[in-house]
């Protein structure tokens, strides 16, 4: 016999209860837009993670509502709730942000999901209401260990939908913040290009900026130019400003207390991490030309190999400068570090460089601790602008390269922190119609090799860290864009290097 006392009436009653709790409120992720696709693609999973959780509890539910009537009729079968498919999100942000689509942002379908949220965390809490209802109606009409088993599991299911409560109030506030800040995001946008066009600038569909016609004819023409470096400036700024609208998707939170304040700079700098994507040229693909090779050619690879061993490694000890030009000719293609570090000691055209993107960003840093940030992460616009390395070993190992900066800003009392981390990225190749500095070996000699499939270029990348200090509502350091020392070169010619 089973150790069970009970009164019918009381074991129906919460049998009931258990069953008013069994229920499953399911929401619709949201579709979004063209601008807000991707974001509405990422909170689908944990909107579906919701769905299947709330399913999971029905089921415990009705199970436990089945157990109860198996006591009470043990011929009654279990009862199984099947949940359909969960609605997915489909697409993507495929095609350029232009203006006419920022302009249209239409968040519709998250205010629905949002709502959606709304009722199934008053449902869950409803659920909560029946079960705490079946548990004192067990308590009072029944006794012994089987009474005791159903208040235990009804204790775990409990917990599990205080948890599932927990779920949905995260996501419900993740997508409530997104909706927010992307449209304060549309909104720096459009007052950006207003401003810009009350200036006298046009604004294409495409964030082009430049004088309108209109400015073109008022203006002498000694102005016209002027004018165009101004359109330039400000495209970098709005070009920021329309790059963190349309990334903000990719880093904006999924669950509530992650999530990255949007926050874009004077001069471009974001919160919001751009993409690092660089499409690099390629003057001579690599084996377009295989098996079309001459005598003369096999007589210039070797002969560039002695120019490797004797001239570059032995007379002019440009060692960096040899090893990343014999890994172009071991034909790998794999990427090659430089010490970014080292060529800033030694090459003036390396520091000033450096020094111009760490004082741009300690600017950045110190303009987002006047808006009130005191702990954040701010990522540069890339930028390609910069002195050329001066050195032959520098200007042969990385020479013309890309920039970006990774600063970490941190207010401790009345003292600012920014760490910045100064990125070089470039591929190390060979450019047609151009030619050696020092030589004025065409590039054309050594991309014939690249053509023959024999010798392959490859990325390059380095990067320098360096942390200032300074008071809050002062400057920040500002470092020198004009210094001259370099690490010492003997000035010889050796063949054509």
């Amino acid at each position: 016999m089973p150790d069970l006392s009970f009164s019918s009436d009381a074991l129906r009653t919460a049998a009931q209860y258990v069953d008013e709790a069994a229920t499953c409120t399911k929401v619709t992720p949201p579709t979004g837009d063209p601008c807000s696709s991707v974001y509405a693609q990422r909170i689908s999973g944990p909107i579906n993670n919701l769905n299947e959780a709330e399913t999971a509890i029905q089921d415990e539910l009705k199970a436990m509502h089945s157990d109860m009537l198996e006591t009470l009729q043990s011929f009654e079968q279990m009862e199984n709730a099947i949940v359909g498919s969960f609605s997915t999100v489909t697409g993507g942000m495929t095609q350029m942000m232009t203006k006419t689509k920022l302009y249209a942002l239409d968040l519709r379908s998250f205010s629905a999901t949002i709502e959606q949220l709304g009722e199934q965390l008053r449902a869950n809490q409803e659920k909560l209401d029946d079960i705490a209802h079946a548990k004192e109606t067990i308590a009072s009409g029944m006794q012994g260990q089987s009474a005791q088993a159903m208040i235990a599991k009804l204790d775990a299911l409990e917990q599990k939908i205080n948890d599932h409560i927990t779920s949905i109030q995260e996501t419900q506030a993740a997508i409530t913040t997104y909706r927010t800040n992307k449209q304060q995001l549309q909104r720096e946008v459009i007052d950006y290009v207003d401003s810009v066009e009350l200036d006298g600038f046009a604004v294409s569909n495409v964030w082009i900026i430049r004088p309108s016609d209109p400015m073109l004819g008022l203006i002498s023409p000694l102005y016209i130019g002027g004018k165009f470096i101004a359109a330039r400036i400000m495209e970098i700024r709005l070009n920021a400003l329309v790059e963190t609208f349309e990334r903000y998707d990719l880093q904006a939170a999924l669950h509530s207390g992650s999530d990255v304040k949007p926050y874009t700079t004077s001069g471009g700098f974001s919160t919001i991490e751009p993409d690092r994507t660089i499409e690099w040229d390629n003057s001579f693909p690599h084996g377009s030309k295989a098996g079309q090779d001459t005598p003369e050619d096999h007589y210039n690879w070797w002969k560039w190999k002695g120019i490797l061993d004797v001239g570059a490694r032995g007379v002019l000890d440009i060692q960096d400068a040899a090893d990343f030009y014999e890994h172009f000719r071991d034909n790998s293609g794999t990427p090659k570090t430089f010490n970014y570090g080292r060529a800033y000691l030694e090459d003036a055209g390396v520091r000033n460089r450096v020094n111009a993107r760490l004082n741009d960003s300690l600017q950045a840093a110190n303009e987002a601790v006047a808006a009130g940030m005191t702990k954040t992460t701010l990522y540069s616009p890339a930028t390609s602008e910069g002195p050329y390395p001066v050195t032959q070993n520098w200007s042969k190992t990385i020479g013309g390269h890309t920039n970006y900066t990774t600063t970490n800003v941190e207010v401790s009392g009345d003292t600012v922190t920014a760490t910045v981390t100064v990125y070089a990225r470039d591929k190390w190749n060979f450019d047609r119609y151009k030619q050696d500095k020092h030589s004025g070996t065409p590039d054309e000699v050594n991309g014939r090799f690249e053509e023959l499939g024999w010798a392959k270029s490859f990325d390059t990348s380095g990067s320098i860290t360096k942390t200032y200090t300074w008071k809050v509502g002062e400057q920040p350091p500002t470092l020198p864009t004009n210094t001259t020392e370099n690490k010492y070169e003997r000035d010889i010619k050796v063949g054509k290097l």
